[in-house]
């Protein structure tokens, strides 16, 4: 029993970490969430979907070369 609960808090768990990416046209459409989100990625020297997300809509928005 425990260890089926243990496999089911793991599986939800990285279901939700996988989830918290937003696309391209979002940050594109939030210009106030990609500033914060592309500060927070610089920062921290992530490398995650969600940060090449931010990144690749800054890049478009400011007509810049991709990364």
């Amino acid at each position: 029993m425990k260890k089926m609960t243990l496999v089911a808090l793991t599986f939800g768990l990285a279901v939700c970490a996988c989830s918290s990416s937003k696309t391209v046209e979002y940050y594109k459409g939030h210009q106030d969430a990609l500033q914060k989100r592309l500060d927070e990625c610089v920062a921290y020297g992530e490398d995650s979907q969600d940060c090449r997300n931010v990144r690749q809509a800054y890049s478009e928005l400011h007509h810049l070369p991709a990364r």
